[in-house]
């Protein structure tokens, strides 16, 4: 997977008038690759 040979992750905009839900968006889409 991606989290063999990433350390990290950067979400970049434009990410959508909701920061915050987006922020939440992605961190359930990551959650467990890292």
């Amino acid at each position: 997977s991606v989290a063999d040979h990433a350390d990290g992750l950067v979400v970049g905009s434009p990410l959508g008038p909701d920061l915050e839900a987006s922020v939440e968006l992605a961190a359930e889409a990551l959650d467990g690759l890292f």
